[in-house]
């Protein structure tokens, strides 16, 4: 269809699909994000085949599910997105702004001639768990665990909120968080980084992949970002909101929770504006001559299922991702309603612009090219799922987990259809139903009602996951035959 030309992929990290304005927000969140919309394929139906980083990252970068290799390092994989288009005569570009699931460390560095790495932005974040682990924290935490066991619930209720009330008041200065200017510090460095390599820049084709971490928590937009969207919250209360969201003891507030939402739509606000000033500069020196795919690796939870942030469930609000495809010199919105897989993102690149993928690596790419969709042929996504999959500690987030060795049984899968929607957690051996045509918020759990269409995409779902395993395996064996042979080969010589 195409060759050749520029690809900039842009993955917003914790990105709400239905928090953008071109996909029906009533904030004005992303004034550019909506005008590069209306001129390029807007997907409804886009989902991640994760509900975090290291799950979902594996399906963009190398076509594949992350649990099937056992860890969410891509270190070991044959190729990535980047040696694909490296292999093609590109020059590749990665800002990661940081997040250490896509650093170097997991082996996202692979195929790029310039890797910038940045200190993670959500660094400061950990102070949060520091601050409320230190013993004094401890002790008032003691304190309200012995009063639960003591006391009637009525009495527990009142003691264990002037309690957390203690904690956080006491832990709480008038001065500016740390986090807050290590934030705005490092994202200022980060944007500032790719405009002067953009403006140096000649290489050409080339390859742009930007992370942008500044719409995950901590929550803290510039004072501008947020009077743009009509409120100034002071630097004592995002801290306040911070630490609040950090605490699992008590729910927040209904006030909190619509304070802490408008910081979340400050950061898209923010992203919004700098990627503006980046297009501008890339256009004005290249062009309209560019294929631009911007897209989130997972959503962000507000409650939407009682938790908060972005542990190991799937539910829409994680997995349901905005995706953007605009063609060059496209002029008009086409909105897509079929259903598209994160892997297939690779696959249908490499069709647009004619990248050649070896025949040997061509049989491991998982995804199936959508490329179909951006010409306006629809037949073939009749009757398609989608996947997706999680592993889970304890406390349903991946914190507890060795990520070299996910082999447990603690593990969650979702096959996503053009209606039906089934969550199967194997570790509990619980199954979700959800009618997506009738329930977009997935309240109703329709597993008793429809026993049938459970065990249809519990099968699908099985099915799925014996392919790729037995794809994974003969893959390590043709790896390890090559490995042999060259062996061999290396002695003959000697």
């Amino acid at each position: 269809m195409m060759h050749r030309i520029n690809v900039v992929l842009i993955t917003i990290d914790c990105l709400r699909k239905d928090h953008l304005g071109c996909y029906g927000y009533g904030k004005k969140t992303s004034p550019f994000i909506d005008s590069l919309a209306r001129k390029s394929f807007v997907f409804d139906r886009a989902y991640s085949i994760g509900p975090n980083t290291p799950h979902s990252f594996p399906g963009l970068f190398t076509s594949n599910y992350c649990l099937v290799n056992k860890k969410f390092s891509i270190e070991g994989s044959e190729y990535t997105l980047a040696t694909i288009f490296k292999e093609n005569g590109y020059h590749a570009i990665a800002f990661n702004a940081s997040n250490p699931w896509v650093s170097s460390y997991q082996g996202y560095n692979r195929g790029f001639d310039d890797f910038f790495e940045f200190e993670d932005l959500c660094h400061a974040a950990n102070n949060f768990k520091e601050v409320l682990s230190d013993k004094k924290t401890e002790s008032v935490e003691k304190k309200i665990k012995d009063l639960y066991s003591k006391i009637p619930l009525v009495e527990k209720i009142i003691y264990s909120r002037r309690y957390i009330y203690e904690i956080f008041h006491t832990l709480m200065d008038s001065k500016i968080p740390k986090y807050i200017l290590v934030k705005n510090k490092l994202r200022k460095e980060f944007f500032e980084k790719i405009e002067k390599i953009i403006y140096a820049h000649n290489l050409q084709p080339f390859f742009l992949w930007i992370h942008s971490m500044d719409v995950h928590d901590p929550y803290c937009p510039p004072r501008k970002n947020q009077e743009n969207l009509g409120f100034n919250y002071s630097s004592y209360t995002m801290n306040h909101l911070a630490r609040r969201k950090r605490s699992t003891l008590l729910r927040m507030s209904k006030r909190k929770l619509k304070k802490l939402i408008n910081l979340y739509d400050g950061e898209i606000n923010f992203v919004d504006q700098q990627l503006k000033r980046i297009f501008h500069i890339l256009k004005s020196k290249f062009g309209e001559d560019i294929l631009i795919i911007l897209t989130s690796d997972h959503g962000e939870s507000f409650y939407d299922h009682n938790t908060l942030e972005h542990c190991s469930i799937l539910y829409d609000e994680l997995i349901n991702i905005p995706l953007i495809i605009h063609l060059p010199k496209q002029s008009r919105q086409i909105y897509v309603k079929e259903l598209v897989s994160q892997m297939d993102l690779l696959p249908t690149i490499a069709d647009c612009i004619g990248l050649g993928i070896k025949p040997m690596i061509s049989k491991k790419i998982r995804g199936r090219s959508f490329s179909n969709l951006l010409v306006g042929n629809t037949s073939e996504s009749n009757g398609k799922l989608v996947f997706s999959e999680a592993a889970y500690d304890q406390n349903d987030n991946i914190s507890g987990l060795n990520p070299s060795n996910l082999a447990g049984k603690n593990k969650r899968y979702a096959a996503i259809g053009r209606k039906w929607k089934l969550i199967w957690d194997r570790g509990k051996n619980v199954y979700e139903l959800y009618d997506l045509q009738n329930d977009l918020q997935e309240k109703h759990n329709l597993a008793e009602q429809h026993p049938n269409v459970v065990k249809l995409l519990h099968r699908r779902i099985i099915e799925e996951k014996q392919k790729s395993e037995s794809e994974y395996l003969v893959s390590k064996l043709s790896q390890i035959r090559s490995l042999i042979q060259n062996e061999k080969d290396f002695s003959n010589s000697s």
